[in-house]
């Protein structure tokens, strides 16, 4: 009994030491305190995921990729591995990847607004803003407060010519978030493609006065 209590206490200092040198960005030390847990415990997932992550942030993708995969292997209903692997996947171009993954993940937590997000955010990426547009959109609905993805589902409804959605979606994050600039632009030329070009003058006016945001 002691002995295994010992055992659990080592594990738990390891881990707990990997987390903090990753918040400390002191990522091979991170990786050495993951490794030795799994040493002990291979089973023990969430060292196993965060020395997905650390990995991913040294850049080492592959090592990354391997690790998410074993998390998923050992752990299926493990959303989080599933995100990291489609993150991953996404950060390096891997598109098609991205969303298999993501979709993996969905099937779990179907009401996951992030998931949603994350599925949406990648459909944009590659130009797809019909497919985005309901992935965006649930994000929202499932996570009302979630701001990157109103400026996605913003922009989406922009590339995909839905034009009163558009402008709809960009006046309330222009009343939301007043000093977004590109806010402004985005709306002036949609005030101008329907003809209102007083109201798209004034939203160029404002383009040019107001200052941050992207």
């Amino acid at each position: 009994m002691k002995e295994q209590e010992a055992k659990t206490s080592e594990i738990e200092a390891h881990y707990r030491k990997g987390i903090r040198l990753f918040q400390e960005g002191k990522y091979k030390g991170a990786i050495v305190e993951y490794k030795r847990v799994l040493a002990i415990a291979p089973q023990h997932i969430k060292a196993r995921n965060n020395l997905g992550i650390v990995y991913d942030k040294e850049g080492n993708f592959e090592r990354a990729v391997e690790e998410f995969k074993l998390v998923v292997q050992m752990a299926p209903g493990c959303v989080e591995a599933y995100c990291n692997l489609g993150a991953t996947y996404a950060e390096r171009g891997f598109l098609d990847e991205a969303i298999a993954e993501l979709k993996r993940a969905m099937k779990i937590e179907p009401k996951n607004g992030e998931l949603h997000f994350n599925l949406g955010a990648v459909y944009f990426k590659k130009g797809l803003y019909s497919q985005a547009v309901p992935e965006l959109e649930k994000a929202i609905f499932f996570s009302p407060d979630h701001s990157e993805g109103q400026f996605y589902l913003a922009k989406s409804y922009y590339m995909a010519n839905m034009q009163e959605k558009a402008i709809e979606t960009y006046e309330k994050l222009l009343r939301d978030y007043p000093n977004y600039r590109k806010g402004y632009w985005y709306l002036g030329i949609l005030y101008s493609r329907a003809n209102m070009e007083e109201k798209a003058k004034e939203m160029f006016r404002k383009a040019n006065q107001e200052e941050g945001g992207d």
